[in-house]
């Protein structure tokens, strides 16, 4: 899992009354303020041109994985989070 989700989920973990918990790898995606920040990420950030991105995400591998309008993923190394 990723923290974001991960420390929520454990927050509230004893609340539920499960006997045991197993969390897998869930998604993690951009919390830009604005529309025109995540366009500035994915431009200036990682260097893509962003009308041709689909959609992104930031992944356990410290990568951000791109869906670009090819249909094709990219992955582009990134020290923002």
């Amino acid at each position: 899992g990723v923290g974001c989700a991960v420390q929520a989920f454990r927050a509230v973990q004893d609340e539920l009354g499960l006997k045991d918990v197993y969390v897998l790898g869930t998604n993690c995606a951009d919390n830009s303020p604005t529309p025109e920040a995540a366009r500035k990420f994915i431009r200036e950030g990682l260097g893509i041109d962003e009308g041709k991105v689909r959609g992104y995400e930031f992944m356990q591998d410290f990568r951000v994985h791109v869906k670009m309008d090819s249909s094709k993923s990219s992955s582009s190394s990134s020290n923002s989070a």
